[in-house]
């Protein structure tokens, strides 16, 4: 056996199994490799040596009660109030309508064709589309109780 393979056989091993006659006829043969083996040998033996580690009974309770007792985090997008939603909404809206007739897409569609227009308005539409989609996510408790004020006044 070439000494590359030794360490990768001897840790193949499942523990307390004896090793296979070529690796202990190597060993004997080759000092840096018998050395390098009675040190991880040694290793294996000083966890062995070690008391096995035990939970207490409660101790998953014990974290779920210092999990409740985090703080609550907020989302980095929550403290945006609804009306600067909108306002960004109508930015993003007027930004759709507008780019149409930019300098920067009147030249791409002269280099490029007029093929540009559907895909630029299918993306912005999903941009937009995201865009409420995360509004009335992260409004979704104050949207609820407008839609209960709405209902009661019909």
């Amino acid at each position: 056996m070439r000494c590359e393979d030794i360490l990768g056989k001897f840790l193949e091993l499942d523990n307390g199994e004896n090793l296979p006659r070529k690796l202990r006829q190597h060993i004997q043969k080759c000092s840096s490799c018998k050395s390098e083996i009675e040190r991880w040998q040694g290793l294996f033996s000083s966890f062995a040596d070690e008391d096995t580690f035990e939970i207490e009974v409660d101790f998953s309770d014990k974290i779920m009660v210092e999990i409740s007792n985090l703080p609550v985090k907020t989302s980095s997008l929550a403290f945006l109030s609804p009306t600067k939603w909108i306002a960004i909404g109508i930015f993003i809206l007027a930004s759709i309508l507008t780019v149409g007739n930019s300098d920067a897409f009147i030249w791409l569609n002269w280099h490029f064709g007029r093929n540009l227009q559907i895909p630029l308005y299918t993306v912005m539409g999903f941009v937009m589309s995201g865009y409420i989609a995360l509004c009335t996510g992260f409004h979704l408790d104050e949207i609820k109780e407008l839609a209960e004020i709405y209902r009661e006044r019909i």
